[in-house]
């Protein structure tokens, strides 16, 4: 039988092969590209906020993950700067 356990493990494997697909080919300035004019969110950005996330997940189901100063940046009502001193690699 399946549980929700089971389909969370699927949804981040999926998402990490989905991540693996789309930045096929990045050059490190890529990561920090706007994606056009219209503005909105570069791709280190998405994936650091993705990535805190998933730290916030960890720590409710009890995981010690100790607190990155890079979070402040991409938690809900930030403002929105990843600090390159504290973004993760």
């Amino acid at each position: 039988m399946s549980t929700g356990w089971d389909a969370l493990g699927r949804r981040f494997r999926f998402n990490e092969k989905l991540l693996a697909m789309t930045s096929t080919g990045f050059e490190p300035g890529d990561w920090d590209a706007p994606p056009g004019p219209g503005g909105g969110n570069s791709a280190h950005w998405i994936l650091a906020h993705v990535t805190y996330h998933r730290r916030v997940l960890a720590r409710k189901l009890g995981v010690e993950v100790p607190a990155s100063p890079w979070e402040d940046g991409v938690k809900p009502r930030s403002d929105g700067k990843l600090r390159p001193r504290h973004a993760p690699a």
